[in-house]
């Protein structure tokens, strides 16, 4: 590369592949990007200097296709194609969309694998969102919620799509509320200044389970109770709501979790509600708390101990997530429905992403190139599985 006259576009493509190789020493960036030293330090100083490069990128010198663009570029478009192929003809007639991103694998630590994936995504979600989105909690929505807050705050033109976020479950006792959904919420919606709704919805103080020492019909009364608060109310029904946002959204936004527990967050909430790992034999995992079955076709047994599950978590119910993601196909291509997100720091969260596409629960995938892999294997495993609960 040139050492004068560096243009614009010039600076923006060094500072996103800059960025997009996180925590590498510069001497390695500078080497495959076929940069010498003294090169790289020009190029890397003039960024920083006229403000294209920062920690991360600094989005107010991005327009929103220009990110998506770079997002684009570490794509791995023909592995989505033949995943969402490959579950289309397994019965995921709901699935629209499968995107598997590929970031360089110069990452050193999870957190640091986790961050540049979400940063890869932000724009592509954002750039598909309009109206009222909800989003889930724990730390990839975390790490995503933050990347799209970077990106929505510059960007005048997202305010008068999205009109809002909205937290869809409620809040653990003790953990950190920094992964609850409505911290989420408030981020993004700060971000999204230019929001019509008069004040951001909450679910601040409704807990996320109801505990064990109460029984099934205790807990369904309890969630009855919830419908007269309210903020809870403005999102799920009740208290002379008419139209709860819960009904009007056109995306929500979720990761997945394995039937075993992997966040504090979701294993304090499993022993609040007195649930151990036991009580998870049958299921896949979760999406946003609901539970996904591995069959429909369950015993009595486990179809009571299903709605037991269920009655005790507050808020988001299966029924919600077949709503929004019906919603999705009405022939609005800006509705992406349900959105699963993932990438591959648990392999076990393949299984879930599965189940919810085969049970048509959600609309869209979005999944690094080593989940998507192993997305590919469970699906190969199925025919097995199923003969081998036949015989």
């Amino acid at each position: 590369m040139p050492r004068k006259r560096l243009s614009e576009s010039d600076l923006k493509e060094f500072s996103l592949h800059v960025a997009a190789a996180g925590a590498l020493l510069d001497k390695v960036i500078a080497r495959q990007m076929h940069l010498d030293a003294a090169t790289f330090c020009f190029w890397k100083k003039r960024s920083l200097t006229q403000g294209f490069l920062r920690l991360s990128i600094n989005p107010q010198k991005f327009e929103i296709e220009e990110l998506c663009e770079f997002s684009r570029t570490l794509m791995a478009e023909d592995v989505g194609k033949r995943l969402l192929k490959k579950l289309e003809e397994a019965g995921a007639s709901t699935l629209r969309e499968v995107i598997v991103l590929a970031p360089p694998a110069r990452q050193s630590t999870e957190d640091e694998k986790l961050q540049v994936f979400a940063r890869l995504a932000a724009p592509l979600l954002l750039r598909r969102l309009s109206g009222v989105c909800g989003i889930a909690y724990g730390s990839t929505m975390r790490a995503l919620a933050s990347e799209m807050a970077l990106i929505a705050a510059p960007l005048c033109g997202l305010g008068s799509r999205i009109a809002a976020f909205v937290p869809v479950r409620g809040e653990a006792i003790a953990s950190s509320s920094k992964d609850s959904a409505s911290t989420l919420a408030k981020i993004l919606n700060s971000a999204v200044s230019a929001s019509p709704l008069k004040s951001p919805p909450s679910l601040d103080g409704i807990p996320a389970v109801i505990p064990g020492e109460a029984n099934k019909e205790d807990a369904l009364e309890w969630q009855q109770r919830f419908t007269n608060v309210p903020r809870y109310a403005r999102i799920f029904g009740g208290f002379g709501t008419k139209t709860p946002l819960i009904s009007q959204m056109t995306a929500l936004l979720t990761s997945v979790g394995p039937a075993t527990p992997v966040s504090e967050w979701t294993e304090e909430c499993n022993a609040l509600a007195h649930l151990t790992p036991m009580d998870f034999e049958f299921l896949a995992g979760e999406i946003a708390g609901v539970p996904i079955p591995l069959t429909l076709n369950l015993s009595p047994s486990q179809n009571a101990k299903l709605e037991e599950i269920d009655a005790r978590w507050i808020g988001l119910k299966r029924r919600h997530l077949v709503e929004i993601t019906a919603q999705s196909k009405k022939g609005i291509e800006r509705w992406p429905g349900v959105v699963l997100i993932a990438c591959g720091i648990h392999p076990t969260k393949a299984r879930p992403i599965v189940h919810a596409s085969l049970q048509k629960l959600c609309s869209v995938i979005v999944v690094d190139l080593a989940l998507a892999e192993k997305i590919e294997q469970e699906l190969e495993a199925l025919p097995r599985r199923d003969e081998a609960a036949v015989k």
